[in-house]
């Protein structure tokens, strides 16, 4: 009898043992009645503040993705607001680019104006409720965008004060600043922070100066000289590359406006080269310096470049002096406008 009831006790306490240990697994519902009610509800929008809530295993964590969940919010109605206003992948001077940079731009957004609300830590995770002036960021990004189109727009009157030179000088820089504030939808964010941003004018302003450019350069001229007829072989060659570059080459410098003069000269001597190669026996060699000189409307040296060569044939030394591949080579390789407009080292 002892023995039974032993028995039915051990039973007993295990049992109960067992139903203790599984008393601590607890419905989710449980673990939500925890959670702060701001972090449960539907977060709140309104025209003087974006709203935010996040977790994390730490608080900046928790903070990182309150705000991401105000850039992804900003993300899609900037898409939506792009997909409304264009037709095709150009008009308004958008561009593929610009809409594949969406998610990237909002994402990188430097947020600005952010108050921290409530914060809780539930079962080991912090959670946070924030919200983001709207004024204070649209101030802050406005200001950034501000500086880079000031910054083309200046350098465009620099451009058209200084002439046919500096344009061509400088025409690279305007076009990488312009077309990295179209590539960015920055005025799109700006309109999505801020509905009465004319985003529309805005863009139409930066393309204008883009416009503006390209009516500058089409209005170069060009004129090329050179000092003799050695040198000619040489002018031929650069006046094929700037025509392929787009400008424009006058046969006469007189009463043209916006002028550039190119005068080419070439000095060549023999060259003495000892060499084993049986293929190169007889043959002879010209070291050919040819000497590019850009002058302004006014005939101001604004630039000079020198390209050297060493020029073989086996028809004797004036057919290697007039032998232009390896100068043509150099032209490529260096870029005509490179060896226009800078100056020798």
């Amino acid at each position: 009898m002892f023995k039974l009831s032993t028995i039915f006790i051990t039973l007993f306490l295990s049992l109960s043992f067992l139903g203790c240990g599984g008393s601590t697994a607890q419905p989710k519902s449980t673990l939500s009645s925890n959670m702060p009610s701001w972090y449960l509800s539907e977060v709140p929008t309104d025209s003087i503040n974006f709203y935010g809530v996040g977790e994390g295993s730490t608080k900046e964590g928790a903070k990182a993705k309150a705000l991401a969940q105000i850039s992804g919010a900003i993300s899609t109605t900037v898409e939506s607001a792009m997909e409304m206003s264009e037709s095709d992948s150009t008009q308004n001077g958008y561009t593929q680019e610009s809409k594949t940079n969406i998610k990237s731009s909002t994402d990188s957004i430097k947020f600005t104006g952010i108050t921290i609300i409530d914060t809780a830590y539930v079962d080991g995770k912090f959670y946070t409720y924030l919200k983001v002036d709207r004024e204070v960021l649209f101030n802050s990004l406005k200001r950034d965008l501000d500086n880079d189109y000031n910054k083309a727009l200046n350098l465009l009157k620099q451009m058209r004060s200084r002439g046919s030179f500096e344009i061509l000088k400088k025409s690279a820089k305007l076009t990488k600043l312009v077309d990295k504030i179209l590539s960015k939808p920055t005025m799109e964010i700006l309109k999505s922070i801020n509905p009465s941003f004319n985003s529309t004018q805005y863009r139409e302003k930066v393309i204008a100066i883009k416009t503006d450019l390209d009516n500058m350069r089409s209005d170069i001229v060009v004129y090329l000289e050179s000092k003799d007829r050695l040198s000619s072989y040489y002018k031929d060659i650069v006046e094929k590359y700037i025509s392929s570059y787009g400008l424009t080459i006058v046969e006469s410098k007189r009463g043209v406006r916006n002028l550039l003069v190119l005068t080419i000269s070439v000095k060549a001597r023999e060259k003495n080269v000892k060499t084993s190669d049986p293929r190169l026996r007889g043959a002879s060699f010209a070291d050919v310096t040819v000497v590019i000189t850009t002058k302004n409307s006014v005939g101001k040296v604004v630039a000079q470049n020198r390209v050297n060569v060493i020029n073989i044939s086996k028809d004797g030394l004036e057919s290697a002096k007039i032998k232009t591949k390896k100068f043509e080579r150099e032209i490529k390789r260096k870029g005509i406008l490179n060896i226009l407009l800078k100056a020798s080292n």
